[in-house]
């Protein structure tokens, strides 16, 4: 039979793996706590402006270098790897 103390224990071991499966993007999110799918949208949404940020500021660095123009493939591997 399930009793009250069972649903509880569930409940909590539940709200801890949830919590751990957003970990890395806790990092991005304006809330120390993600508890709404409007906070994760939230912190997808910083994450993937903050990467598109770097690569365009690593795109920038090298095309100043000339290395794009010696080497157009980087590109494309670049775009493989996001």
């Amino acid at each position: 039979m399930i009793t009250r103390s069972k649903l509880v224990e569930q409940l909590r071991e539940y709200q801890i793996r949830s919590q751990h499966k957003w970990g890395a993007l806790a990092a991005f999110s304006p809330k120390p706590q993600m508890t709404t799918r409007r906070d994760v949208f939230v912190a997808l949404t910083f994450a993937l402006a903050d990467n598109l940020s770097n690569l365009r500021a690593d795109m920038r660095y090298w095309s100043s270098m000339g290395y794009l123009r010696d080497h157009p493939t980087m590109i494309s591997h670049w775009l493989l790897l996001a």
